[in-house]
């Protein structure tokens, strides 16, 4: 247990270097007295150009540590991320780099690099709000966020960096979920406090973050998917303020809510399945903003009490898990009157428990002894560990607790659990289940007067974390790597940006290889290669503990060294726009070989947002630019970002006065409005200002289009059937002056439904309707096969009733496909 005893120690010192952060949870107002009603700090989505908010990164960079192109490599994956969220209206856009010096008038993120954070932290972020609340369209008050900045150590050799770690993209991760609005949460999801978190480069977001995010923004109709729990938790009959209530699965990961003033709550955004609910109080390092009144002043949080799973009968709790009947939730529908009544503590047992689990090197599994990995896996192929699965945990709190139970919820019962690591960490021995299925379990400790619940402090796995043995480069700039544990699902990242790959995974777990094709990269650089499984492990796993207090790791990932090259240059047209304007801008560049992948232009300023890129030739790629009416007047940088290539002009841009004379296009859209693109044979409406102050002439790459309607506001233009699909330059004159240039993009027109049939093949007619409850076969042409690949891009719906599809398969000459759909409850009548 030597290495156990080491572990320990490096434990103790890793809780102390990890910030406390603190269910989802957001920055709250109440502007009345009871019943609770929240005022948000949010983004304001009419505020920002396609409700997007585009984070800028500081040009300054890091100070110390990996080169600013890496770091940029991870916050740009950081803030896809977030882009994802697809029950979220809001986008995040990741906008490249940015002066600290530019003025802004429009609401953005900001990341900077600063020297000055406080011990023990490892980075922050925090909004500037307006001081007076107004409201969205449906009426419900808010405080918008005029600016968050998002402050990373510029050490990037500190934790939680070095910059290729996971940790790094998590918690740069976490840090701008805040900047969006988000507090800290206790359910190991992104916005978890960083003891107690427990998510990955492979499974970034947890379902509480995803609730957090649509709560603040959802699309119409968001919560249909989902469903709601609610309640009240009280102590004494007296409301308990700021309680965590969590909706925990078996297997999964919770959604949480934090309880108002009056301990109401309501935890919306849980997906349909059966839950255990539990309440438990904030730990003392919860770093939570308690809501505030509209004077400023804090809602007091209440005083400690016990941890207890929620009967369901409305009143009662319990510390025995068996004691719970499941919670059933399902989608568009609300649990409520999920209340209980606690027991008041003087203080908190146990708190910040972070756990760990061994690997054992001789026998290439995880067992009681070896490296020390955090947070925990177990392996569920029990090929040396004989159905026992050591875990230890340590917590943050004074003196060491040790429960009488443990238990993983999912068939993982403790037999024993002790004192180890010199009586700094309690072991826990587990049976474990043959072959239990892979993914994170919930810990429930039981003491002999509180509980203590840590959902997914354990992930069961079937195989060992990758290792990349070997890395060759190939004859054509591909690289192939070679180890063991890689898989289908591996994927190959240099620094912050994901490979593509070049030939699969071939091979077993003994030994297989992958090609990829690096990322473009600058002069000399050396970018540390990591390879990630569906399973939550990566190649630096074993090294996690080191990472996480700043130690270098045992075995340094494998790298990947750039040759020698000029540095990229980049020329942009036009270098001036004035305000309010929305135009075509060209960028050339020189020594990128540009392509579509990795790429991000900016111009340094949030007032200035690129709609869309196109990648023209190597050297080429336009932009759709649109500049804010109120954009700050003057000058800013522009960037043009490929991989890890950066090709710069400080002071390179210039917004100038807006044009007052000339016609302006704001928009181009279908002529008509069922219509989402624009195709051959369709009509397009070209919206705008001044647009016909004579006899107006429209271009489309050069060939003229007669308009079929034109007003000031709006000219409609049909297309040619046989015009060429692509990015085409529009070009409008009102007779008298010429608008900016804007690219259209031609798509292929839209699918054609050709034939509805039933089971047995026979057509569906007035005669022949559908019957209710059998799927229905629809024969389609012009489906881009790029959709007939991937079911999650097909929608197929009679009336307002969508249906599920189950398969698409293209006819034998390819002119049309055969979409079938799942068996369904259909409306009657003719649709």
């Amino acid at each position: 247990m030597r290495l156990n005893l080491r572990i320990g120690v490096l434990a103790a010192a890793a809780l102390s270097l990890v910030a406390p952060a603190g269910a989802y949870y957001h920055y709250v107002h109440f502007l009345a007295s009871p019943p609770y009603v929240p005022a948000y700090e949010k983004f304001d989505l009419r505020a920002l150009p396609n409700n997007t908010v585009s984070v800028y990164v500081s040009d300054a960079g890091p100070k110390q540590g990996e080169t600013l192109a890496s770091v940029l490599s991870q916050i740009g994956e950081a803030a896809k991320v977030w882009n994802g969220v697809a029950s979220s209206s809001l986008r995040v856009a990741f906008g490249g780099l940015k002066s600290d010096k530019q003025s802004v008038n429009t609401p953005g993120i900001d990341v900077i690099f600063t020297s000055d954070l406080p011990p023990g932290v490892l980075a922050a972020a925090a909004p500037t709000v307006a001081a007076e609340p107004i409201k969205d369209s449906a009426g419900n008050s808010f405080f918008p966020i005029l600016r968050s900045v998002v402050m990373l150590n510029a050490d990037t050799s500190v934790p939680p960096g070095p910059s290729y770690a996971e940790s790094y993209f998590t918690t740069t991760l976490h840090e701008i979920g805040h900047a969006l609005g988000l507090q800290h949460t206790f359910t190991a999801s992104a916005m978890s406090q960083g003891v107690i978190r427990n998510t990955s480069r492979t499974n970034p977001l947890g379902p509480d973050d995803v609730a957090g995010l649509s709560v603040l923004y959802g699309k119409a109709n968001w919560t249909a998917s989902f469903g709601s729990i609610s309640g009240r938790i009280t102590s004494n009959g007296a409301g308990v303020s700021l309680a965590s209530v969590v909706a925990l699965p078996s297997l999964g990961s919770p959604v949480s809510a934090l309880t108002n003033p009056d301990g109401t709550y309501r935890i919306d955004g849980v997906p349909p399945g059966q839950y255990l609910l539990y309440v438990h109080p904030l730990p003392p390092t919860a770093d939570v903003r308690k809501p505030q009144d509209t004077f400023g002043r804090s809602f007091a949080a209440s005083g400690p009490f016990e941890t207890v799973f929620l009967k369901g009968d409305g009143v009662s709790g319990t510390r025995d898990v068996q004691q719970i009947a499941p919670l059933s939730v399902s989608a568009n529908a609300s649990v409520a009157g999920q209340n209980v009544d606690v027991r008041g503590r003087t203080a908190l047992p146990i708190y910040d428990v972070v756990t760990f689990s061994y690997f054992d090197a001789a026998h290439l599994t995880y067992s009681w002894t070896g490296n020390a990995v955090t947070p925990a896996f177990v392996n569920s192929t029990q090929d040396a560990t004989k159905g026992v699965a050591t875990v230890t945990f340590q917590s943050a709190s004074a003196g060491v607790k040790v429960p009488a139970t443990a238990t993983l919820l999912g068939g993982f019962q403790s037999f024993q659990v002790g004192l180890c690591c010199n009586s700094q960490a309690v072991v826990m021995y587990f049976n474990l289940p043959v072959f239990a299925s892979a993914g994170p379990r919930h810990l429930v400790l039981q003491f002999a007067d509180d509980m203590y619940v840590l959902p997914n402090a354990v992930t069961v796995v079937d195989k060992n974390p990758p290792a990349i043995s070997s890395v060759a480069k190939n004859g054509d700039g591909s690289v192939t790597l070679t180890g063991a544990n890689l898989d289908e699902t591996t994927r190959i990242f240099f620094d912050g940006i994901q490979t593509v790959v070049a030939t699969p995974f071939a091979g077993d777990a003994a030994q297989g290889s992958i090609t990829v094709v690096p990322p473009r990269g600058t002069a000399n650089q050396v970018s540390a290669i990591v390879a990630y499984n569906a399973d939550g492990q990566n190649s630096m796993t074993l090294d996690s503990v080191a990472l996480a207090y700043g130690q270098s790791p045992q075995t340094p990932p494998p790298a990947y060294a750039y040759p020698d090259a000029a540095a990229p240059q980049v020329q942009v047209n036009p270098a001036t726009l004035p305000a309010g304007s929305f135009a075509r801008v060209d960028f050339t560049a020189s020594g990128m070989q540009l392509s579509a992948a990795n790429l991000t232009a900016g111009f340094g300023t949030q007032d200035v947002y690129v709609q869309r890129l196109w990648t023209l030739a190597p050297d080429h790629v336009v932009a759709n630019v649109r500049v804010a009416a109120n954009a700050v007047l003057g000058t800013s940088e522009v960037t043009l970002l490929h991989g890890f290539q950066r090709a710069s002009i400080p002071n390179g841009f210039q917004i100038a006065p807006a044009d007052e004379t000339s016609p302006v296009i704001r928009s181009v859209t279908n002529g008509i409005g069922t219509q989402a693109t624009i195709y051959p044979g369709g009509y397009a409406s070209i919206w705008g200002s001044r647009l016909a102050g004579g006899a107006p002439s429209v271009t489309l790459n050069g060939a003229g289009l007669t308009p079929t309607y034109v007003s000031a506001e709006q000219i409609n233009v049909p297309l040619p059937s046989d015009f060429p699909t692509g990015p085409a330059t529009l070009i409008l004159n009102n007779g008298t002056a010429q608008a900016l240039a804007v690219v259209v993009p031609i798509d292929l027109p839209p699918p054609s439904i050709t034939g509805v049939y039933d089971k047995t093949g026979k057509p569906v007619t007035h005669d022949h309707p559908a019957v209710q409850g059998e799927a229905i076969g629809i024969t389609v042409t012009g489906l881009d096969p790029a959709a007939a690949a991937d079911l999650s891009r097909i929608r197929v719906a009679i009336g307002d009733v969508a249906l599920a599809v189950t398969k698409v398969q293209p006819s034998d000459d390819g002119s049309s496909y055969e979409i079938w759909t799942a068996p369904s409850e259909l409306p009657l009548g003719d649709l």
